[in-house]
């Protein structure tokens, strides 16, 4: 169909999305509407003759954290009758409570109330059309006004006459707002009920609340140390226990759960999804996100300031425990604190206050860290992104205006621990060139400064397409993936294709729609009504990309700005957002961004020994900077900086072996003008150089080990060799290792180190462990102080290189 642009055809659309209360008063008598029985009590809901379903609203599903009602709600809950759980008054802070089994006949004819959003002011800069204004108001930034801590409820959409045996898939819907804002009322499922059952897919459509900002997201050692981090995540978790336990009653089948969100809501999603180990308890078997990824997050104790902040606020700074003195704060006073921390239209921008982080309960780590794991719920999914993902969220920042001012914010916001090279990399990736910025496509319109469409491009790009691009590379060979991008609302001034926008086509029962439909149902977004969408790959990285106009939807390839965005991902494993140090250990680069090395690995004992040469002077340039001992880590650090370097090297140097050696060309003379930019930068964000000289200077050394190795004369072996190295353990040819030098052993007569007798004594080690040993210490240091192999062994450099060679598969003889 075609889809289209003018923003007053689109106002008509927006009338589409308003609420379920928004088409007519719900009928409050219970003998009208259809029930539902959970356990021993009924639930009467109301139907929408409309969409024809059956909805009921503001069931709870665990205890309430705290009983505060508004008046509002006061007034709504005698009017209805509505029966809430019991208060416990103690939950505050605390991981959720499932609900008592439900006794009694209730009302679900009314949303329950929000969980407290935290307050924000959107700057509106000149220039923002009335229009476009409208549109943001209406769909991404609703005001909501009735809320509670009391709010832990569901809502569930049927096709009207579900027969409670149907087993119908289930849609289980996650709503974004930054983790400060948001609420189920302000989204109608009995679209998306209604479209599924015009393509005769029906479905059943559930959504939850769950805490949000401090009340949700409260971090600190205090929050870490009672286990209670990430409660909005738990609340989340316990809704998909209860879909697992009622929804049969529904008429819905709890083997086929769909987990579905968009911005906040789609980043928890993938959190659900490396959540527990990467282990999803069955309870959803599929995921579908907008605008949202596993984002580089750091450890929970990250945001002890703002904790210190609240606590100092409210009266609680001198309190013996004071997360038990936060429980017991009036709501009002500590909602005021919460309102004066930074929100995500302040200038903090996406560098939030209050969000998920490594809390070691649910989330282990760093979730791109557990993405490169493995450790993800082995489920199909989509994930997928609008073009213009940052414009929103850059316009508090009109009043950086200059290139410094940049440096400075990124400097200070985002990245505090990068190094000097590092920033003018990043700021080169992204120019100040309005007609590269974003809104992209809109050359030099949009500029409302000098630097707004830059630091738009940058936010976007670190925040959602650096993390979608990282999750598909990852996964998308592991198990089934498809991607997305939105292109439409175009011409939105100054935001244009804007974060959320393409909330227009899940809900307004277009193509997205259908496609979302046909995922729930068949784990397969394809379907008669939609062009063809290719699953994603690495070798075929496919976008299905939605546009205005006459042709709604094209195939491209998701390749724009991939030096930038590479640059990105690599930055975000060393710097995590929320995060003021770096990160020590060595970076875990993308599998299936090397994967193409492979065959170098497994036919080429030359490839080997260059990586082997790399590890060497990397542990040597290291020493005992407490980097990560996980061999792993070192592995893949030392395959990507192989892969990105050997296929720019001379073929007589990857050919090299002793019988060639005349031809190899002098390391010295070798001209290294065409090594990678990514090498360099990797070597100078690690701090394994200075700059892109020493980052030359380093491979140099690096392929002079390397033909010293492939090119040393075939050994003699003694009859007395023993069969295994003694350092890697490795049935391989070995060779002998003074342990005291030939060169030292004068100087150690003269100087009485040790006796005369041990002159002689010898290691059996395979030629690269024995390249090892001279790398990492001088002919004085081995003679004065490792003399033996058990002190050899106690040196964290060789014990680090000894677990990175346990893990090779070295077919070939060296030498």
């Amino acid at each position: 169909m075609a889809y289209l642009s003018s923003l007053h055809i689109l106002c008509l659309v927006l009338t589409s999305l308003l609420p379920l209360g928004a088409h007519a008063a719900p009928p409050l008598s219970r003998q009208s509407g259809p029930t539902v029985n959970l356990d021993n009590g009924t639930f009467v809901g109301t139907t929408d003759i409309l969409t024809g379903t059956n909805v009921f609203l503001g069931i709870p599903f665990a205890q309430p954290p705290y009983v505060y009602l508004s008046i509002q709600r006061a007034v709504t809950v005698l009017l209805t009758s509505r029966l809430t759980a019991p208060s416990t008054g103690d939950l505050r802070f605390r991981l959720p409570v499932a609900n008592s089994p439900y006794n009694g006949v209730n009302d679900a004819v009314i949303f329950g109330s929000a969980c407290p959003q935290q307050s924000f002011n959107l700057p509106i800069p000149p220039g923002l059309t009335a229009d476009a204004l409208d549109f943001l108001t209406s769909t991404i930034l609703q005001v909501i006004t009735d809320y509670s801590e009391d709010c832990l409820t569901i809502n569930v959409w049927q096709p009207v006459g579900t027969a409670a045996d149907a087993k119908l898939p289930v849609v289980a819907w996650i709503f974004g707002g930054g983790f400060e804002f948001g609420a189920t009322e302000t989204y109608d499922g009995g679209l998306i009920v209604q479209q599924s059952v015009r393509l005769n897919e029906p479905i059943i459509y559930v959504s939850m609340n769950y805490r949000l900002s401090a009340f949700g997201f409260l971090a600190s050692q205090e929050v870490k140390d009672a286990g209670v981090g990430n409660l909005g995540l738990q609340d989340q978790r316990q809704a998909l226990r209860w879909i697992q336990k009622y929804i049969c009653a529904f008429g819905g089948d709890p083997d086929k759960v769909t987990i579905w969100g968009e911005s906040a809501g789609a980043i928890s999603v993938a959190l659900h999804m490396v959540a527990n180990g990467g282990d999803n308890e069955g309870l959803f078997r599929g995921a579908f996100m907008e605008s949202g990824s596993p984002i580089p997050v750091s450890d929970i104790t990250h945001g002890q300031k703002y904790y210190d902040a609240l606590i100092g606020q409210v009266g609680c700074e001198g309190a013996a425990d004071t997360l038990e003195c936060l429980r017991q704060v009036p709501f009002a006073t500590l909602m005021t604190a919460v309102d004066d921390s930074p929100s995500i239209f302040s200038p903090q921008s996406l560098n939030l206050a209050w969000l998920p982080r490594a809390d070691g309960i649910f989330l282990s780590d760093d979730p791109q860290q557990l993405v490169l794991d493995g450790q993800v719920a082995n489920v199909p999914f989509v994930t997928g992104d609008c073009d213009d993902e940052g414009t929103l969220f850059t316009l508090a920042l009109l009043n950086i205006t200059t290139d410094e001012e940049v440096r400075d914010y990124l400097t200070s916001n985002y990245v505090q621990s990068i190094q000097s090279s590092e920033l003018d990399q990043l700021l080169t990736l992204y120019p100040q060139d309005p007609t590269q910025g974003s809104p992209y496509d809109t050359g030099y319109s949009n500029a409302i400064t000098p630097q707004f469409k830059r630091l738009a491009s940058l936010q976007g790009d670190l925040v959602f397409q650096s993390a979608r691009r990282m999750f598909l590379q990852q996964r998308s060979g592991a198990q089934n993936t498809w991607s997305f991008l939105s292109k439409r609302l175009k011409e939105l001034p100054i935001v244009g294709s804007v974060h959320a926008s393409d909330l227009i086509s899940a809900y307004g029962q277009v193509d997205l729609t259908d496609y979302i439909i046909n995922f729930v149902n068949s784990l397969n977004p394809n379907g008669p009504t939609v062009s063809y969408w290719p699953q994603y790959s690495t070798s075929s990285p496919q976008l299905m990309t939605f546009l205005d106009g006459l042709i709604p939807t094209t195939i491209t390839m998701d390749d724009f700005r991939q030096d930038a965005i590479s640059f990105l991902q690599t930055l975000l494993l060393a710097y995590p957002l929320h995060s003021e140090s770096h990160r020590k250990y060595w970076p875990r680069y993308c599998r299936t961004c090397i994967v193409k090395l492979m065959s170098y690995e497994h036919v080429s004992s030359q490839f080997a020994s260059f990586k082997d040469c790399l590890v060497r002077r990397i542990i040597s340039k290291a020493g005992s900077s407490g980097d990560s001992d996980d061999p792993s880590e070192l592995d893949d650090f030392a395959l990507y900086l192989a892969d990105e370097t050997w296929p720019n090297l001379p073929d007589a140097l990857r050919k090299a072996t002793y019988s060639s050696r005349e031809s190899v060309p002098s390391i010295d003379s070798l001209s290294l003008d065409n090594t990678s930019t990514s090498f360099i930068d990797t070597l100078t964000s690690c701090g394994l150089s200075e700059d892109s000289d020493g980052a030359l200077v380093f491979l140099r050394k690096v392929l002079e080990d390397y033909i010293a190795d492939v090119c040393a004369p075939p050994p003699v072996w003694s009859q007395t060799r023993t069969k295994e190295c003694e350092i890697c353990e490795r049935e391989v040819p070995l060779t002998y290792h003074h342990l005291i030098p030939r060169e030292m052993h004068t100087r150690v007569l003269k100087k009485s180190w040790h006796p005369e007798e041990m002159l002689n004594s010898v290691a059996w080690l395979c030629r690269p462990c024995h390249s090892t040993v001279h790398r990492v210490a001088s002919n004085e240091d081995l003679a004065r102080n490792f003399y033996t192999l058990d002190l050899l062994l106690e040196r964290d450099d060789i014990r680090r290189w000894r677990a990175y060679v346990a893990k090779q598969r070295w077919g070939v003889k060296r030498g």
